[in-house]
Parts: structure tokens; sequence; C-alpha cells
């Protein structure tokens, strides 16, 4: 990987941290990126929680404070990376998450098309509204598009272990955290949608510039878009032979490229 900076001008994934040492997390510091331009923070973080914290009660809901905040940012800026160890703590994590998030210049959907995504619920039928979430998708820059798709399939996982797991007399086996996509949704909405119309702010400020309406639109999106977040990062098989035909009849190398990676990924 080259770990190259995603450039600032649609894309905003650089995390505003130029304000007072140690108020956010540095530029330099979080945008190194793996292949799929995933900020090495948002990745490192995701992982771990996938390991160690699903069945954590309220993940993403519990607060943290914001001295603790201030400290695995400074850490981050130190290091360049988080230690995690037995000291670790799910919900700071969960919170640098949130943080990273709402610190970015604009929503991760961009402000340009939060708007249409909040107006897919109320402007088209149900069975329309999964293929236009999919074409809003492939608009976003590929850093955002890329980061999405990680963060979905995570909360997706998390909701997955929501529920109480019980033995066959009754027992609660394993205790669910209580975070199913509704209450996911809820979180997140007011993080990574805002209307295209509101006037710039950052994130951070999102949830003020937001409408109660919008508000449950955005819960309505995301709820959807985790469900169905295999679905909307899939491209349609006519998709998929256009592309390869067009690939074959410009350049034939290209085409073995891109099929010996689909291979490598295991993407069949």
């Amino acid at each position: 990987c080259d770990y190259e900076l995603i450039k600032l001008r649609s894309v905003s994934l650089e995390a505003l941290g130029e304000n007072e040492p140690g108020a956010s997390i540095s530029r330099c510091n979080t945008l190194r990126c793996y292949p799929a331009k995933v900020p090495e923070l948002i990745q490192n973080c995701c992982d771990y929680l996938e390991k160690n914290a699903l069945q954590t009660v309220g993940l993403f809901r519990v607060g943290v404070s914001k001295k603790r905040l201030k400290e695995l940012k400074d850490q981050v800026n130190l290091n360049r990376s988080l230690t995690f160890d037995v000291s670790t703590n799910a919900h700071d994590i969960a919170g640098l998450i949130k943080e990273f998030l709402r610190e970015l210049p604009e929503p991760l959907l961009t402000r340009d098309l939060c708007s249409p995504f909040l107006n897919i619920p109320s402007k088209l039928n149900p069975k329309d509204q999964s293929r236009a979430l999919s074409y809003l998708i492939g608009l976003l820059p590929s850093s955002n598009r890329d980061t999405l798709y990680t963060l979905l399939k995570f909360l997706y996982h998390v909701s997955l272990n929501s529920q109480d797991r019980y033995s066959p007399d009754g027992k609660i086996l394993i205790a669910g955290n209580k975070m199913d996509t509704a209450n996911l949704a809820i979180v997140f909405a007011p993080t990574i949608l805002m209307d295209g119309k509101a006037p710039v702010i950052s994130s951070k400020d999102m949830s003020v510039a937001m409408s109660a309406d919008q508000m449950e639109q955005g819960k309505t999106v995301l709820k959807m878009m985790i469900e169905q977040y295999k679905e909307l990062f899939m491209v349609s098989k006519d998709l998929h032979n256009q592309v390869c035909f067009a690939l074959n009849e410009s350049d034939s190398t290209q085409l073995m490229r891109a099929l010996a990676f689909k291979l490598q990924k295991g993407c069949g």
C-alpha cells in the first residue's frame, strides 16, 4: 500500500486537527490508508471491536468522557496508532470511531449527496429504494465509499449480536449487546448524514442543522443500509458483463489483471 493521503476536496476524510494540540486527531496520523482507502484508525478500531467486543452491551450508545477521548487522540497523534491491550475499553474505542466521523469537514456521505440519500424513503417506493441507494453509493468518492462499506459491514455484525441467546431450558447463555440495526441507525444517522442544503458546517454540529423529519429519514435510510450492505455494494451481473466486454475491447491485459484481482480477493 502506498498509504497515500486523501486529498481534501469532496472526498473529505481529513479529520480536523489544527485548532489546538491534542484537540483532534491529526491528519497525517489517521489518513494512512489500506489498499481499500479506509483510514487506518477506522480499520483498526473496527477490527478490535469485531474480535473483542461484539457482546458489549450498549456499544456505541454508552458515553465516553471527553478527557478519555482526548487521551486516545493524543496517543494516536504521538504513536501514529493505537495500542490495544488488557486495559482497552470497548466503549472508548467505539467513542473514538464516532469522534473521528464527527470531526470530518463534511459528512461521510458528502454534503452534496446527503439530501438525495435522505429523500429516498419519502420519494421512492420500497422496491426502488435499494437500487437508488446502490446508485448513490456508487457516486461517492472511493475513499468515502470504502470507509462506508467497512463501517456498515461492522455495524451489521454488531447487530447480529443484539439479542440474548438462550439454552434449550430457557437460560441466557450469551447476553445480547442490545444494539440492533434500529438502535445503531439512531446513533450513526446524525454523524454521517446531513442535508446538502444546510449551511457549510462541520459534521460535529450536523445534528443541529437537521430537522426532526430529516433525522427520521436518516435513521430509516441508515437502518436499510446496514441490513442490506452486501446487496448495496454488489455489482449487477449485467453491469459486470458490460465492464468486462468494454475492457476486453480496449485492453485485454487490463481485463486479465482485473479478473486475477477478483480471483485473488475471492469475490466470485
